[in-house]
C-alpha cells in the first residue's frame, strides 16, 4: 500500500483529459512527480503545462495498446525519476450500440485500449515496481458498467468487466508474491469527461461504427456527472486506505446487489437502473 505521496512518482495513462488529468493534478498537488501518458500529443502537452510543466512533470505520448511503446515510456519514466510508486491505468474509450452491430474493428480498438492497455501497463510498469520491492499501488479504471453491464454498451462493458477480473487476480498474485503493492479498481458512474468523443483517437483505418454522430443531449447529460477532480480525490483516499473497490456514488450498490443475487440464484440477468450512474450530490453542490 502507499500512504506517503510527497516525493514519490505517479504514472497516469489517459492523462490529457478527464479522470486521468484530474488524478495527475491531485498527485502533483500532493507533491508527487507525475508521468503523464496519452495518445494525443497536443492535448497532453497543454494538460502537462497546467499540471506543472517543470522537473516534476513528464508528458510522454503513448498508445497503451502498443506493448513496445509502453516499454519505451516505462524506460523513460524510470530514467527520469528512478522509481514508480503509483500506477494509474486509466486510458479508456467507448462505443455504443447493439452487440450484433459491432464490427471486428470496433472490438479490436476498444479491447486494445480498455483491457490490453491495462495489461500492458501492469507488465511494463508493474513488473518494475514488483522488482524494486518498494511500497506502491496500482489503480486500474473500470466502470460501474464493469460491475453491472449496461445495455447497448456490450463491448465497453465486456472490457470493463475484464478490468475488474484482471485487478482481482493481480491482487491475489501480489499477495502470493509477498509484494508491498496494493491494488484498487475504480468503477465510476457518470463523470463529466469527453469519453463519448473518444472516436477522435481512433486509429486511421479503424473507423467504422464510431463514425456515427453523438447527439447533443448525450453530451449535455455527461455534464451532470462528478468532476474528474472529485473522482481523483476518491482515488487517492482509496490508495491511502488500501481499498480495493472504488465507487463514485452509492446509487450503484443496489444494482450490484441485484446482479450478485441473480448469479447466486442462477436467474436471468438483472436490468441496471439508469439512474444508478448519477453522482451522490448535485453538480456544484
Amino acid at each position: 500500500m502507499l500512504t506517503e505521496f510527497a516525493g514519490r512518482t505517479a504514472v497516469v495513462t489517459g492523462a490529457a483529459s478527464g479522470i486521468g488529468l484530474g488524478i495527475a493534478r491531485r498527485c502533483r498537488d500532493r507533491g508527487m512527480n507525475v508521468v503523464m501518458l496519452d495518445v494525443e500529443s497536443g492535448a497532453l502537452n497543454d494538460a502537462a503545462a497546467g499540471v506543472g510543466a517543470d522537473e516534476h512533470v513528464l508528458p510522454l505520448q503513448s498508445d497503451v495498446s502498443d506493448p513496445e511503446g509502453m516499454e519505451q515510456v516505462a524506460a523513460a519514466a524510470y530514467d527520469r525519476f528512478g522509481a514508480v510508486h503509483l500506477l494509474v491505468n486509466n486510458a479508456g474509450v467507448s462505443i455504443t450500440g447493439p452487440l450484433w452491430a459491432m464490427t471486428p474493428k470496433d472490438w479490436s480498438w476498444v479491447v486494445g485500449v480498455n483491457l490490453i492497455g491495462v495489461a500492458n501497463g501492469i507488465r511494463s510498469f508493474g513488473s518494475r515496481m514488483v522488482e524494486a520491492g518498494e511500497e506502491g499501488h496500482i489503480v486500474s479504471t473500470s466502470s460501474l458498467a464493469g460491475l453491472t453491464p449496461m445495455p447497448h454498451a456490450g463491448v465497453y462493458s465486456a472490457t470493463k468487466a475484464g478490468v475488474v477480473a484482471l485487478s482481482e487476480v493481480l491482487y491475489h498474485d501480489l499477495r502470493a508474491a509477498g509484494s508491498k503493492i496494493g491494488v484498487s479498481v475504480l468503477c465510476p458512474g457518470l463523470v463529466n469527461t469527453n469519453i463519448l468523443k473518444s472516436v477522435r483517437n481512433r486509429p486511421h483505418g479503424a473507423a467504422e461504427t464510431a463514425d456515427m454522430p453523438i447527439p447533443d443531449e448525450a453530451l449535455e447529460f455527461f455534464k451532470l456527472g462528478d468532476t474528474p477532480e472529485d473522482v481523483a480525490d476518491r482515488v487517492l483516499r482509496a490508495v491511502e486506505h488500501d481499498d480495493f473497490y472504488i465507487l463514485t456514488g452509492e446509487g450503484g450498490r443496489p444494482d450490484i446487489e441485484a446482479r450478485m443475487k441473480a448469479m447466486v440464484e442462477l436467474g436471468p440477468p438483472a436490468m441496471p437502473n439508469p439512474g444508478s450512474i448519477m453522482p451522490d450530490k448535485p453538480v456544484g453542490g
